[in-house]
Protein backbone atom coordinates (compact mmCIF):
# COMPACT_ATOMS: atom_id res chain seq x y z
CA UNK A 1 0.00 0.00 0.00
CA UNK A 2 1.13 3.35 -0.89
CA UNK A 3 3.20 5.46 1.81
CA UNK A 4 1.80 8.73 3.50
CA UNK A 5 2.81 11.54 2.19
CA UNK A 6 2.45 15.07 3.30
CA UNK A 7 -0.82 17.48 2.30
CA UNK A 8 -2.51 20.55 2.76
CA UNK A 9 -4.89 19.94 5.38
CA UNK A 10 -8.25 20.77 3.17
CA UNK A 11 -10.20 24.40 3.81
CA UNK A 12 -13.95 24.39 4.40
CA UNK A 13 -14.32 26.57 1.09
CA UNK A 14 -12.18 24.00 -0.89
CA UNK A 15 -14.69 20.99 0.85
CA UNK A 16 -17.90 23.13 -0.16
CA UNK A 17 -16.75 23.49 -4.43
CA UNK A 18 -15.72 20.03 -3.75
CA UNK A 19 -19.48 19.05 -2.50
CA UNK A 20 -20.99 21.22 -5.11
CA UNK A 21 -19.46 19.66 -8.25
CA UNK A 22 -20.61 16.02 -6.46
CA UNK A 23 -24.33 17.75 -5.90
CA UNK A 24 -24.42 19.09 -9.50
CA UNK A 25 -23.19 14.97 -10.66
CA UNK A 26 -26.43 13.27 -9.38
CA UNK A 27 -29.20 11.61 -9.43
CA UNK A 28 -27.62 9.08 -7.26
CA UNK A 29 -27.77 4.83 -7.38
CA UNK A 30 -29.82 4.46 -3.81
CA UNK A 31 -31.00 1.14 -1.89
CA UNK A 32 -33.20 0.58 0.15
CA UNK A 33 -34.29 -2.19 1.95
CA UNK A 34 -37.66 -3.69 2.64
CA UNK A 35 -39.15 -6.48 4.41
CA UNK A 36 -38.88 -9.34 2.08
CA UNK A 37 -42.65 -9.39 0.79
CA UNK A 38 -43.42 -5.34 0.45
CA UNK A 39 -40.93 -4.77 -1.93
CA UNK A 40 -43.55 -4.13 -4.47
CA UNK A 41 -45.32 -1.97 -1.75
CA UNK A 42 -42.77 0.05 -1.34
CA UNK A 43 -42.49 0.66 -5.34
CA UNK A 44 -46.12 1.68 -4.99
CA UNK A 45 -45.41 4.44 -1.82
CA UNK A 46 -41.90 5.60 -4.00
CA UNK A 47 -44.07 6.26 -6.81
CA UNK A 48 -47.10 7.81 -5.16
CA UNK A 49 -44.22 10.37 -2.91
CA UNK A 50 -42.91 11.01 -6.27
CA UNK A 51 -39.70 9.81 -5.67
CA UNK A 52 -39.46 7.88 -9.05
CA UNK A 53 -41.86 9.01 -12.12
CA UNK A 54 -41.99 5.56 -13.71
CA UNK A 55 -41.51 2.21 -12.68
CA UNK A 56 -38.87 1.77 -15.26
CA UNK A 57 -36.09 3.57 -13.62
CA UNK A 58 -36.95 1.40 -10.38
CA UNK A 59 -35.33 -2.09 -9.77
CA UNK A 60 -37.13 -4.60 -7.31
CA UNK A 61 -34.40 -7.02 -5.30
CA UNK A 62 -35.57 -9.75 -3.07
CA UNK A 63 -35.67 -7.43 0.13
CA UNK A 64 -35.08 -4.01 -1.19
CA UNK A 65 -35.57 -1.55 -3.96
CA UNK A 66 -33.10 0.15 -6.18
CA UNK A 67 -33.79 4.05 -7.73
CA UNK A 68 -31.67 7.34 -8.31
CA UNK A 69 -32.21 9.72 -5.92
CA UNK A 70 -30.64 13.16 -5.78
CA UNK A 71 -30.21 14.88 -2.07
CA UNK A 72 -33.43 16.27 -1.70
CA UNK A 73 -34.95 12.80 -2.37
CA UNK A 74 -32.71 11.07 -0.13
CA UNK A 75 -33.80 13.21 2.82
CA UNK A 76 -37.88 13.13 1.47
CA UNK A 77 -37.50 9.26 1.53
CA UNK A 78 -35.82 9.36 4.92
CA UNK A 79 -38.77 11.37 5.74
CA UNK A 80 -41.02 9.79 4.09
CA UNK A 81 -41.26 6.19 2.77
CA UNK A 82 -43.31 3.82 4.93
CA UNK A 83 -42.65 0.98 4.96
CA UNK A 84 -38.66 1.20 3.80
CA UNK A 85 -35.78 0.04 6.18
CA UNK A 86 -32.84 2.23 5.76
CA UNK A 87 -31.81 5.01 2.69
CA UNK A 88 -28.25 3.23 1.58
CA UNK A 89 -26.31 5.66 -0.65
CA UNK A 90 -24.36 3.82 -3.08
CA UNK A 91 -21.01 4.88 -3.40
CA UNK A 92 -19.27 2.14 -5.77
CA UNK A 93 -19.51 -1.66 -6.66
CA UNK A 94 -16.49 -3.31 -8.52
CA UNK A 95 -15.40 -6.95 -8.47
CA UNK A 96 -12.97 -7.71 -5.11
CA UNK A 97 -11.76 -10.93 -4.60
CA UNK A 98 -8.73 -10.12 -2.78
CA UNK A 99 -7.65 -7.31 -0.43
CA UNK A 100 -5.80 -5.71 -2.75
CA UNK A 101 -8.67 -5.42 -5.01
CA UNK A 102 -10.46 -4.01 -2.32
CA UNK A 103 -8.17 -1.45 -1.46
CA UNK A 104 -7.19 -0.35 -4.58
CA UNK A 105 -11.02 0.61 -5.82
CA UNK A 106 -12.47 1.66 -2.25
CA UNK A 107 -9.59 4.16 -2.30
CA UNK A 108 -10.64 5.69 -5.70
CA UNK A 109 -13.95 6.19 -3.86
CA UNK A 110 -14.90 10.31 -2.91
CA UNK A 111 -14.98 9.81 1.02
CA UNK A 112 -14.08 13.34 1.18
CA UNK A 113 -18.09 14.73 0.07
CA UNK A 114 -19.31 12.27 2.53
CA UNK A 115 -17.04 12.44 5.68
CA UNK A 116 -15.90 16.18 4.99
CA UNK A 117 -14.43 17.31 8.49
CA UNK A 118 -15.30 14.43 10.77
CA UNK A 119 -12.85 12.34 12.89
CA UNK A 120 -14.61 8.76 12.94
CA UNK A 121 -17.04 6.32 11.07
CA UNK A 122 -18.17 2.95 11.14
CA UNK A 123 -18.01 -0.29 9.09
CA UNK A 124 -20.65 -2.68 8.70
CA UNK A 125 -18.94 -5.68 6.94
CA UNK A 126 -21.51 -8.64 5.46
CA UNK A 127 -20.20 -11.65 3.24
CA UNK A 128 -21.64 -13.76 1.31
CA UNK A 129 -20.44 -16.65 -1.28
CA UNK A 130 -17.14 -14.99 -1.65
CA UNK A 131 -13.67 -15.10 -0.91
CA UNK A 132 -13.50 -12.31 1.45
CA UNK A 133 -15.11 -12.98 4.70
CA UNK A 134 -16.81 -10.52 7.11
CA UNK A 135 -14.43 -9.56 9.72
CA UNK A 136 -10.97 -7.61 10.57
CA UNK A 137 -9.03 -8.18 7.22
CA UNK A 138 -12.24 -6.35 5.34
CA UNK A 139 -12.59 -3.61 8.12
CA UNK A 140 -8.95 -2.84 7.64
CA UNK A 141 -8.15 -2.66 3.88
CA UNK A 142 -11.28 -0.64 3.86
CA UNK A 143 -10.23 1.60 6.70
CA UNK A 144 -6.71 1.86 4.67
CA UNK A 145 -8.49 2.67 1.78
CA UNK A 146 -10.09 5.23 3.90
CA UNK A 147 -7.25 6.88 5.52
CA UNK A 148 -5.17 6.99 2.13
CA UNK A 149 -7.70 8.96 0.32
CA UNK A 150 -8.58 11.30 3.00
CA UNK A 151 -4.39 11.86 3.92
CA UNK A 152 -4.05 13.12 0.10
CA UNK A 153 -6.55 16.09 2.08
CA UNK A 154 -4.74 16.46 5.18
CA UNK A 155 -7.38 14.55 7.58
CA UNK A 156 -7.31 11.60 9.49
CA UNK A 157 -10.12 9.88 10.33
CA UNK A 158 -10.30 6.61 11.97
CA UNK A 159 -13.00 3.69 13.04
CA UNK A 160 -14.92 4.57 15.81
CA UNK A 161 -17.75 2.78 17.70
CA UNK A 162 -19.52 6.04 18.14
CA UNK A 163 -19.30 7.80 15.24
CA UNK A 164 -22.56 9.08 13.49
CA UNK A 165 -22.03 7.87 9.67
CA UNK A 166 -21.91 4.12 8.32
CA UNK A 167 -20.70 2.61 5.59
CA UNK A 168 -21.99 -0.58 4.69
CA UNK A 169 -19.61 -2.87 2.83
CA UNK A 170 -21.29 -5.80 1.37
CA UNK A 171 -19.14 -8.63 -0.58
CA UNK A 172 -21.56 -10.51 -2.63
CA UNK A 173 -20.21 -13.38 -5.22
CA UNK A 174 -16.97 -11.70 -5.12
CA UNK A 175 -18.40 -8.08 -5.70
CA UNK A 176 -18.04 -5.26 -2.83
CA UNK A 177 -20.77 -3.01 -3.01
CA UNK A 178 -19.95 -0.03 -0.55
CA UNK A 179 -22.59 2.30 0.90
CA UNK A 180 -23.26 5.42 2.86
CA UNK A 181 -26.10 4.17 5.85
CA UNK A 182 -27.43 7.99 5.02
CA UNK A 183 -30.81 6.91 7.71
CA UNK A 184 -28.91 6.19 10.94
CA UNK A 185 -31.34 4.44 13.28
CA UNK A 186 -33.85 2.02 11.97
CA UNK A 187 -36.39 3.59 10.20
CA UNK A 188 -39.22 1.99 11.82
CA UNK A 189 -38.46 3.73 15.07
CA UNK A 190 -40.14 6.42 14.74
CA UNK A 191 -39.57 8.16 17.88
CA UNK A 192 -43.38 7.57 18.45
CA UNK A 193 -43.82 4.95 20.63
CA UNK A 194 -43.48 5.09 24.56
CA UNK A 195 -44.46 1.92 25.83
CA UNK A 196 -43.72 -1.17 23.76
CA UNK A 197 -45.77 -5.00 25.28
CA UNK A 198 -44.83 -8.53 24.40
CA UNK A 199 -43.83 -9.40 20.15
CA UNK A 200 -44.28 -5.73 19.33
CA UNK A 201 -44.59 -5.92 15.62
CA UNK A 202 -42.16 -3.57 13.55
CA UNK A 203 -43.67 -0.22 12.44
CA UNK A 204 -42.64 -0.68 8.95
CA UNK A 205 -44.80 -3.93 8.53
CA UNK A 206 -47.30 -2.52 9.99
CA UNK A 207 -47.59 0.74 7.43
CA UNK A 208 -47.32 -2.20 5.03
CA UNK A 209 -50.45 -3.56 6.02
CA UNK A 210 -52.13 -0.82 6.55
CA UNK A 211 -51.50 0.96 2.64
CA UNK A 212 -52.00 -2.27 1.32
CA UNK A 213 -55.84 -2.07 3.47
CA UNK A 214 -56.19 1.26 2.37
CA UNK A 215 -54.67 1.49 -1.31
CA UNK A 216 -56.70 3.53 -3.91
CA UNK A 217 -59.96 1.74 -5.08
CA UNK A 218 -60.47 0.16 -1.78
CA UNK A 219 -63.58 0.77 -0.28
CA UNK A 220 -63.52 3.93 2.14
CA UNK A 221 -64.08 2.21 5.74
CA UNK A 222 -66.06 4.09 7.93
CA UNK A 223 -65.01 1.65 10.95
CA UNK A 224 -61.77 0.16 11.25
CA UNK A 225 -60.70 -2.20 13.77
CA UNK A 226 -57.78 -3.44 15.16
CA UNK A 227 -59.05 -6.56 17.37
CA UNK A 228 -55.66 -7.60 18.24
CA UNK A 229 -54.37 -4.08 19.03
CA UNK A 230 -51.59 -4.92 21.05
CA UNK A 231 -49.35 -1.83 22.23
CA UNK A 232 -50.72 0.18 19.69
CA UNK A 233 -49.04 0.05 16.18
CA UNK A 234 -50.99 -1.00 13.48
CA UNK A 235 -53.43 1.90 14.76
CA UNK A 236 -50.61 4.37 15.43
CA UNK A 237 -49.34 3.56 11.59
CA UNK A 238 -53.55 3.28 10.03
CA UNK A 239 -53.97 7.03 11.41
CA UNK A 240 -50.80 7.89 9.97
CA UNK A 241 -51.51 6.69 6.30
CA UNK A 242 -55.01 8.25 6.95
CA UNK A 243 -54.03 11.78 7.35
CA UNK A 244 -50.93 11.39 5.12
CA UNK A 245 -48.37 12.23 7.76
CA UNK A 246 -44.91 11.43 7.56
CA UNK A 247 -43.68 8.73 9.34
CA UNK A 248 -40.61 10.01 10.21
CA UNK A 249 -41.47 13.75 11.32
CA UNK A 250 -40.84 12.90 14.86
CA UNK A 251 -37.07 12.43 14.17
CA UNK A 252 -36.74 15.34 11.93
CA UNK A 253 -34.87 18.22 13.60
CA UNK A 254 -37.23 21.05 13.01
CA UNK A 255 -37.27 24.53 13.78
CA UNK A 256 -39.67 26.44 15.83
CA UNK A 257 -42.15 27.25 12.13
CA UNK A 258 -42.02 23.97 10.86
CA UNK A 259 -43.03 22.76 14.59
CA UNK A 260 -45.81 25.04 14.32
CA UNK A 261 -46.73 23.90 10.88
CA UNK A 262 -46.86 20.19 12.69
CA UNK A 263 -49.17 20.82 15.59
CA UNK A 264 -51.98 21.65 12.59
CA UNK A 265 -51.23 18.14 11.26
CA UNK A 266 -50.22 16.16 13.97
CA UNK A 267 -53.20 15.31 16.28
CA UNK A 268 -50.75 15.71 19.67
CA UNK A 269 -48.99 17.97 18.76
CA UNK A 270 -45.39 16.88 19.25
CA UNK A 271 -42.29 15.84 17.53
CA UNK A 272 -40.37 15.18 20.03
CA UNK A 273 -38.28 11.51 19.67
CA UNK A 274 -39.86 8.90 22.06
CA UNK A 275 -38.59 5.10 22.93
CA UNK A 276 -35.04 6.31 22.77
CA UNK A 277 -34.66 7.27 19.22
CA UNK A 278 -32.27 10.20 19.07
CA UNK A 279 -33.67 13.36 16.62
CA UNK A 280 -32.58 13.04 13.32
CA UNK A 281 -31.10 11.35 10.66
CA UNK A 282 -27.39 10.25 9.68
CA UNK A 283 -27.26 12.15 6.55
CA UNK A 284 -27.71 15.28 8.42
CA UNK A 285 -23.99 14.86 9.15
CA UNK A 286 -22.71 13.84 6.13
CA UNK A 287 -20.65 16.74 4.49
CA UNK A 288 -22.92 17.34 1.34
CA UNK A 289 -25.90 17.85 3.78
CA UNK A 290 -27.80 20.82 3.38
CA UNK A 291 -29.56 22.50 6.49
CA UNK A 292 -31.76 24.60 4.49
CA UNK A 293 -32.86 22.46 1.88
CA UNK A 294 -33.69 20.09 4.54
CA UNK A 295 -35.93 22.50 6.00
CA UNK A 296 -37.32 22.84 2.78
CA UNK A 297 -37.84 19.05 2.62
CA UNK A 298 -39.54 19.27 5.80
CA UNK A 299 -42.15 21.78 5.20
CA UNK A 300 -43.31 21.02 1.59
CA UNK A 301 -43.85 17.53 3.33
CA UNK A 302 -45.89 18.82 5.92
CA UNK A 303 -47.84 21.18 3.31
CA UNK A 304 -48.68 18.15 1.74
CA UNK A 305 -49.59 16.22 4.61
CA UNK A 306 -51.79 19.55 5.55
CA UNK A 307 -53.38 19.36 2.24
CA UNK A 308 -54.46 15.90 2.35
CA UNK A 309 -55.28 15.36 5.93
CA UNK A 310 -58.86 14.69 6.73
CA UNK A 311 -61.02 16.29 9.00
CA UNK A 312 -61.26 14.78 12.14
CA UNK A 313 -65.14 14.69 11.74
CA UNK A 314 -64.46 12.58 8.44
CA UNK A 315 -61.85 10.08 9.40
CA UNK A 316 -63.22 6.26 9.91
CA UNK A 317 -64.13 5.77 13.63
CA UNK A 318 -60.90 4.12 14.72
CA UNK A 319 -61.21 1.29 17.65
CA UNK A 320 -58.37 -1.22 19.35
CA UNK A 321 -59.59 -3.93 21.28
CA UNK A 322 -57.15 -6.83 23.38
CA UNK A 323 -58.15 -8.69 26.14
CA UNK A 324 -55.04 -7.82 27.54
CA UNK A 325 -54.89 -4.44 29.88
CA UNK A 326 -50.91 -4.19 30.20
CA UNK A 327 -51.53 -4.15 26.53
CA UNK A 328 -54.39 -1.31 26.59
CA UNK A 329 -52.12 0.63 28.92
CA UNK A 330 -49.19 0.77 26.58
CA UNK A 331 -51.84 1.32 23.63
CA UNK A 332 -53.34 4.41 25.17
CA UNK A 333 -49.50 5.65 26.45
CA UNK A 334 -48.48 5.53 22.69
CA UNK A 335 -51.80 7.01 21.44
CA UNK A 336 -52.51 9.59 23.56
CA UNK A 337 -54.08 12.66 22.21
CA UNK A 338 -55.16 10.54 18.90
CA UNK A 339 -58.74 10.01 17.81
CA UNK A 340 -58.74 6.25 18.80
CA UNK A 341 -61.21 4.53 21.04
CA UNK A 342 -59.56 1.37 23.29
CA UNK A 343 -61.62 -1.82 23.98
CA UNK A 344 -60.94 -4.01 26.73
CA UNK A 345 -63.20 -7.15 25.25
CA UNK A 346 -62.77 -10.33 23.80
CA UNK A 347 -62.76 -9.14 19.63
CA UNK A 348 -64.23 -12.54 18.78
CA UNK A 349 -67.04 -12.21 20.80
CA UNK A 350 -67.20 -8.11 20.50
CA UNK A 351 -70.88 -7.08 19.44
CA UNK A 352 -69.18 -5.75 15.96
CA UNK A 353 -73.15 -4.45 15.32
CA UNK A 354 -72.89 -2.20 18.05
CA UNK A 355 -70.60 -0.26 15.64
CA UNK A 356 -72.96 0.05 12.96
CA UNK A 357 -70.68 0.28 10.09
CA UNK A 358 -71.37 0.36 6.26
CA UNK A 359 -67.90 -0.47 5.45
CA UNK A 360 -65.95 -1.88 8.13
CA UNK A 361 -62.13 -2.82 7.85
CA UNK A 362 -60.56 -4.80 10.46
CA UNK A 363 -56.70 -5.21 10.68
CA UNK A 364 -54.42 -5.97 13.14
CA UNK A 365 -51.27 -8.63 13.92
CA UNK A 366 -53.22 -12.30 14.87
CA UNK A 367 -51.47 -13.94 17.69
CA UNK A 368 -48.68 -15.81 16.01
CA UNK A 369 -48.86 -18.94 18.22
CA UNK A 370 -44.93 -19.22 18.74
CA UNK A 371 -44.52 -16.73 21.59
CA UNK A 372 -47.77 -15.97 22.77
CA UNK A 373 -49.24 -19.36 23.12
CA UNK A 374 -50.49 -22.50 21.09
CA UNK A 375 -50.79 -22.38 17.31
CA UNK A 376 -53.97 -24.38 17.48
CA UNK A 377 -55.42 -21.61 19.88
CA UNK A 378 -54.08 -18.69 17.15
CA UNK A 379 -55.99 -20.55 14.39
CA UNK A 380 -59.53 -21.06 16.69
CA UNK A 381 -59.10 -17.21 17.44
CA UNK A 382 -59.22 -16.48 13.96
CA UNK A 383 -61.94 -18.61 12.89
CA UNK A 384 -63.73 -17.39 15.63
CA UNK A 385 -63.23 -13.72 14.62
CA UNK A 386 -64.59 -14.57 11.29
CA UNK A 387 -67.42 -15.76 12.32
CA UNK A 388 -68.50 -13.14 14.69
CA UNK A 389 -67.67 -10.21 11.36
CA UNK A 390 -70.01 -12.69 9.16
CA UNK A 391 -72.91 -12.25 11.86
CA UNK A 392 -72.46 -8.54 11.53
CA UNK A 393 -74.29 -5.66 9.93
CA UNK A 394 -72.28 -3.65 6.90
CA UNK A 395 -69.76 -5.42 4.97
CA UNK A 396 -66.69 -6.20 6.36
CA UNK A 397 -63.26 -6.61 5.02
CA UNK A 398 -60.11 -8.15 6.63
CA UNK A 399 -55.89 -7.25 6.43
CA UNK A 400 -54.79 -9.71 9.13
CA UNK A 401 -50.71 -10.43 9.72
CA UNK A 402 -51.25 -14.55 10.59
CA UNK A 403 -48.39 -17.11 10.52
CA UNK A 404 -50.60 -19.79 9.16
CA UNK A 405 -52.99 -18.15 6.60
CA UNK A 406 -55.49 -21.56 6.24
CA UNK A 407 -57.85 -21.01 9.31
CA UNK A 408 -58.86 -17.30 6.68
CA UNK A 409 -58.34 -19.03 3.77
CA UNK A 410 -60.23 -22.21 4.40
CA UNK A 411 -63.38 -20.42 6.48
CA UNK A 412 -66.53 -20.23 4.32
CA UNK A 413 -67.02 -16.74 5.34
CA UNK A 414 -63.56 -15.71 3.90
CA UNK A 415 -63.91 -14.46 0.38
CA UNK A 416 -61.31 -12.31 -2.20
CA UNK A 417 -58.04 -13.52 -0.63
CA UNK A 418 -55.26 -12.23 -1.00
CA UNK A 419 -51.94 -13.62 0.29
CA UNK A 420 -48.54 -12.22 0.76
CA UNK A 421 -45.61 -13.97 2.23
CA UNK A 422 -43.61 -11.21 4.55
CA UNK A 423 -40.26 -12.21 6.87
CA UNK A 424 -41.07 -10.77 9.68
CA UNK A 425 -39.31 -11.32 13.45
CA UNK A 426 -37.00 -14.07 11.82
CA UNK A 427 -40.22 -15.98 10.95
CA UNK A 428 -42.44 -16.09 6.92
CA UNK A 429 -45.89 -15.07 8.21
CA UNK A 430 -48.65 -13.63 5.65
CA UNK A 431 -50.86 -10.81 4.88
CA UNK A 432 -54.08 -11.92 4.41
CA UNK A 433 -56.62 -9.53 2.46
CA UNK A 434 -60.30 -10.27 2.26
CA UNK A 435 -64.36 -9.73 2.10
CA UNK A 436 -66.28 -11.06 4.75
CA UNK A 437 -69.92 -12.22 3.63
CA UNK A 438 -71.57 -14.57 6.22
CA UNK A 439 -74.67 -16.62 4.92
CA UNK A 440 -78.18 -13.62 4.39
CA UNK A 441 -79.68 -13.03 6.72
CA UNK A 442 -83.69 -13.53 7.58
CA UNK A 443 -85.95 -10.41 6.88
Amino acid sequence: MPDDHAAQRLTPNALERRVKRWLLSGPFDCYLPVTPGLENTLVEELLDLGLANERAVVTVEHGGVSLPLDHAGIMRANLSARTANRVLLRLGSFPASSPEMLYDRARTLDWLVHLGFQTGYRLHVTSRRSKLQAGDQVVNTVASAIGRHMRDHGLYPKPAQDATLEFHVRLLNDRCTISLDTSGEHLHRRGVRTHVHAAPLRETVAAGMALTALKPGAARPDVIVDPFCGSGTVLLETLDVLTGAAPGRHRAQTNEANDTAQRRVEPDGGNTAADGVTPGFAFEHAAWHRPGRWREVQREVQRQAAAHALDPQTLPRLIGIDTDAAALAAARSNLEGRPVQLVRADSTTFDYDSLDATEGLVIGNAPFGVRLGDQRQAAALLERLVHALAGARGRWRGCLLALDPAPLVRHPAWHDTVVTPVRTGGLTAHIVTGTVAGPPRQT
